[in-house]
C-alpha cells in the first residue's frame, strides 16, 4: 500500500484495517471486526496478536493522555 493509499474501511465500525501508525485514532482495533470483514481468517494468529497488540498500544496512549497532569 502506498502512503497517499487508504486502507479499507471497517464494514462494522467505519475505522480504517490497517496496523499502519500513520492512521492511528482512526484504525479499527477490534480484531473480530477484522475476522467478519474477512481481512483475517481464524488460523492468521500472527496477524491476530499484531492487531491485538496495537489495540493495546492505542489504548494506553489514550489513557495516558486523557489523565490530568499534576
Amino acid at each position: 500500500m502506498r502512503l497517499s493509499e487508504k486502507p479499507d474501511c471497517c464494514p462494522i465500525c467505519g475505522n480504517y484495517l490497517t496496523t499502519a501508525l500513520q492512521f492511528n485514532g482512526h484504525r479499527c482495533a477490534d480484531p473480530s471486526h477484522w475476522l467478519a470483514a474477512g481481512h483475517l481468517a481464524p488460523t492468521d494468529y500472527y496477524r491476530l496478536a499484531e492487531v491485538f497488540a496495537q489495540e493495546s498500544v492505542e489504548l494506553n496512549q489514550r489513557l495516558h493522555q486523557a489523565q490530568p497532569s499534576s
